[in-house]
């Protein structure tokens, strides 16, 4: 442990305030922020405000992201359903898309920019969404993309194109064994 302190001191993977994410074969996904490291232990808080103490030795055999270190590089990736009604509208509302992000200045160029018709399901279609951006923290990175997604809606809506509800529905079953009563007996 002590060792390992040292070598986290030296080799600095992390320093307190960074984000890091790193599983253990007791826990899944663990993710927070360094308060503190030790000489023989490394305290973090996660974002559900639980507070981890590890072992520094346990360090030298994990694979740790540090989130705070993962560059101005990141990826919006998400697949939105629009109703099946408006099939014969979505290629044209696909390639305004694509031409939106392929002139925002925020969407990496050196990365894709995918914007496509994945699959029809009984819901609807289902459009992929998957750029890059460059931000230099989440906050900057969810801003961005709340506007990617609000410029999506607003191209789906100047092509007549509405984004699918799911379909959901009430079935009654009338007869005489009293499945179509209430749940609870009267009696």
């Amino acid at each position: 442990n002590a060792f390992m302190g040292v070598m986290l001191y030296a080799t600095a993977p992390f320093m307190p305030g960074d984000e890091i994410r790193f599983s253990t074969s007791q826990e899944k996904d663990i993710e927070g922020t360094v308060l503190d490291i030790g000489l023989f232990r490394t305290t973090i808080k996660s974002f559900q405000r639980e507070e981890y103490i590890v072992p520094n030795s346990l360090f030298s055999s994990l694979v740790l992201l540090n989130v705070t270190r993962r560059g101005k590089e990141w990826r919006i990736r998400t697949d939105i359903n629009v109703r099946l009604a408006d099939a014969p509208r979505v290629a044209n509302m696909l390639t305004n898309y694509r031409a939106l992000l392929k002139s925002d200045d925020r969407v990496l160029r050196s990365l894709h920019r995918r914007v496509f018709l994945e699959r029809v399901t009984q819901e609807g279609l289902v459009i992929h969404i998957s750029c890059y951006v460059e931000a230099v923290n989440k906050d900057q990175f969810f801003a961005i993309q709340q506007d990617l997604l609000q410029k999506f809606l607003e191209t789906c809506r100047n092509n007549n194109v509405r984004i699918a509800t799911p379909i959901r529905g009430y079935m009654s079953i009338p007869g005489d064994d009293g499945l179509d009563g209430p749940l609870v007996s009267k009696e």
